[in-house]
Order: C-alpha cells, then structure tokens, then sequence
C-alpha cells in the first residue's frame, strides 16, 4: 500500500466509479460518516449500473454525502483520450472537489497488483498532481482562512484481484455491492471480460459469486 502526501476537516474523498477495488477501499474506511463517494464522468440523465451501486452503497453504509460529476471533454470530442491523462484529469478534478468540500484525504482506489513497475508510475502520477498544488502548499478557501493540502491515498494499488475479494468478505462488506460486468443490463452478462474477471477473483479467494448469472469460463 503507497500514500503520497499532498489539510481541513477529517471528510475523505472516495473516487468511487462502482467497481471491486472502489468498493474494497470503501470499506476498508473506519468512519463512514466521514465519507464523500464521488462517481467521475457521469451525465446529468446517466444512470449507469455502477452509478446505480455507488448510490446504494452510500445509503447503506450512511456516508456523509454521495456526489457525480459531468467531467468536461479533453481534446478532441472524436479522438479518444490517453488513459494516464484521463486519471491525472480525474486526480485535478478530486483536488478541487477535496477543497470544496474540506476533505483532509482522498483515496484514490487504483488497482494494478504486484507490479513494480506500475506501482512506481502510479506513485509517480500521484506526486505529479501534488506538484500542481505545490506539495504541502495551503489552500486558500472561503472567507480568507486557509487549510493545508489533502492527502492522496492509494490503499489498494498493490492488491491482486483474489485479495480485493479477501478484505472485503474479512471487512463483512457487501460483497454484491458493485457492477462486475462491461454491459449494463439488469444483470451481470456473465461473459465479458469483467465478468470472467472478477468470477475467477470471488472463486480463487473462496467466496461465493454474488450474482445468480453463470460465467462463461471460455
């Protein structure tokens, strides 16, 4: 686990997208009442399926506050967009949002696994964002007072999938609380690339798969 210092009240800011790794770092939160769940990307009528599982996890675990953002377009509106300036737009996005809502940490739940490498260009990016804000500058905020910079936390970046799973069943978390699968229908289509992902991850750690669809093992 890699924590990258960068503060204000004791809210945490949850870059939550619906996922395993965003639920896991989600419980693995001592004070829910402390939490700010932010969904990145969504549209004012979206109401995707892992949108749909953020909501219900913030209702059920009675976090501060649930929030979603409409991120604006980089580039080129055709062109797709490079994944590394995707996530350091989303890091500047939880930045702002961190300061506009007095959150002393934000937890970033990237997952790359035991992999060296991308564990470092992780760290990295974190710390580039950081420089933005100048490191341990304070943030200037409403009504002249200022308050140190938050805190960017990555406590699940170094987790293999199996081990996601692991924590959140050893945490009593809902382990059916997010969206394993690339479509968006009512249920899970059990033959995506998600789905076969995350149905090895609950297999390989020994728990059963939340949802009633069988995955393809193909």
């Amino acid at each position: 686990m890699q924590q990258v210092s960068i503060m204000a009240e004791n809210h945490i800011l949850i870059i939550h997208t619906g996922d395993l790794p965003s639920l896991t770092a989600t419980v693995l939160q001592p004070e829910p009442s402390q939490l700010v769940l932010w969904y990145p990307g969504r549209s004012a009528e979206q109401r995707s399926r892992r949108w749909i599982a953020t909501e219900a996890l913030g209702r059920m675990l009675d976090v501060k506050q649930v929030i979603s953002t409409e991120s604006p377009k980089l580039g080129l509106s055709d062109l797709e967009v490079p994944s590394e300036l995707a996530q350091s737009h989303t890091l500047l996005e939880s930045l702002v949002l961190a300061q506009q809502l007095s959150c002393s940490k934000i937890i970033w739940p990237l997952q790359v696994g035991p992999d060296f490498p991308a564990l470092g260009v992780a760290v990295d990016r974190a710390n580039t964002m950081a420089a933005l804000i100048d490191g341990g500058a304070l943030f200037a905020v409403s009504g002249g007072s200022q308050t140190a910079a938050p805190i960017i936390d990555l406590p699940v970046v170094d987790l293999t999938d199996p081990q996601l799973v692991e924590i959140l069943a050893d945490c009593g978390g809902p382990l059916g609380m997010f969206w394993p699968c690339q479509t968006d229908q009512d249920e899970p289509c059990g033959t995506c690339l998600n789905c076969r992902r995350w149905h090895n991850a609950y297999e390989a750690a020994g728990v059963d798969w939340p949802w009633q669809t069988a995955v393809s093992t193909a």
